[in-house]
């Protein structure tokens, strides 16, 4: 159940952070990736964290936009990676019952 809700939750904030970052809401994009480094915590998912980390901080810094791009789809196919690993490991569970 944890897993199950920690996949659509992070897919819906990954959604969430590109849309902002579309629209330059950068505030937005900080907050975001806050709110994602907390959860990507609880799985100690180190290399997620660390470009939700830099997001905070170039947001905060008003860097340059490209910076924050890459940190975003570095962010989208690490997490899409996750997501794929907890599946398996879902799909396992679930038919060792």
């Amino acid at each position: 159940q944890f897993l199950e809700s920690f996949i659509e939750s992070n897919e819906e904030s990954l959604q969430l952070l590109e849309n902002y970052f579309k629209k330059g809401d950068y505030s937005r994009v900080g907050d975001t990736a806050h709110k994602m480094k907390n959860t990507f915590g609880q799985l100690e998912a180190k290399a997620v964290m660390k470009h939700l980390v830099e997001l905070e901080k170039l947001v905060d810094a008003n860097q340059a936009v490209k910076l924050v791009q890459e940190h975003i789809l570095e962010t989208r196919q690490l997490s899409e990676e996750i997501f794929e690993a907890l599946r398996r490991d879902i799909s396992a569970i679930r038919n060792a019952d």
